[in-house]
């Protein structure tokens, strides 16, 4: 009986690993997207910069180990005014994720975070 549950709980995740490998197949392996203000991107993008977000008609934000960031024009309003209404006292965002429709993810240092998103996401 106990090797039947193994097998089977092998079983299982080897469809689940499979499933996966075609999902991923499906999605593709390549992207491609427009940034704005290349040179800016060029040179907001540095060896401390920890995460990298680009957005709908090729805006970025770039955040940095030492907690700054530094962004293009057309930052979604919510984003720029979340960022720029902290006190430096807060912590600084760690993770940052931007959507079409100026949806976007952030999380800070402290774990917590803010998003602006679907309602089920709520």
């Amino acid at each position: 009986r106990r090797l039947e549950e193994e097998e089977r709980t092998r079983q299982e995740a080897l469809e689940r690993a499979n499933r996966k490998k075609e999902m991923q197949r499906q999605r593709g392996t390549c992207g491609s997207w427009v940034l704005i203000e290349t040179d800016d991107f060029k040179k907001n993008f540095t060896p401390s910069t920890k995460c990298v977000a680009i957005g709908e008609d090729g805006v970025h934000i770039c955040l940095y180990d030492n907690g700054v960031w530094a962004y293009s024009s057309y930052l979604p309003d919510d984003v720029h005014k979340l960022l720029h209404t902290r006190a430096l006292s807060h912590p600084s965002p760690d993770y940052i994720a931007l959507g079409s429709m100026d949806r976007f993810y952030i999380r800070f240092t402290n774990g917590k975070s803010q998003w602006v998103g679907p309602d089920d996401l709520h």
